[in-house]
């Protein structure tokens, strides 16, 4: 945790720096949302739901439109909207979300070079 506000969202942010965050929601959830800011220096990202991992070139916007998940556990399509730049800090900001198109999300992680979170919300 950092005391910053890079991801656009209210401080403290999760930070990582060469680590992704799993997520074990209590219950399986529909929707997941996020706040994120990259570093455009290291658009190098990890994605997963339910245990199907993905590595993401080019920052997170690549991932848009995308459908992950193992059949039968649950697959989530991916939307990332693109804000802002954080002024002055060499970084983008954005939201993502993951919408479950087949069952829930029961797991989840986000991850990379240089990115941080804020603001996560898990939907029943």
């Amino acid at each position: 945790m950092t005391n910053t506000k890079i991801a656009n969202g209210t401080a403290p942010e999760l930070r990582m720096y060469l680590i992704n965050a799993q997520v074990t929601p209590q219950s399986p959830v529909k929707k997941v949302t996020l706040n994120f800011a990259e570093n455009l220096g290291g658009l190098l990202s990890n994605l997963e739901v339910n245990g199907d991992k993905h590595v993401v070139d080019g920052g997170l916007l690549q991932a848009n439109g995308k459908v992950i998940g193992k059949s039968g556990a649950g697959r989530a399509a991916i939307v990332v909207n693109m804000t802002s730049t954080a002024e002055g800090t060499g970084f983008s900001r954005g939201t993502l979300e993951l919408h479950a198109t087949q069952g829930k999300i029961e797991t989840f992680s986000i991850g990379g070079l240089q990115l941080f979170i804020d603001n996560v919300c898990m939907t029943k």
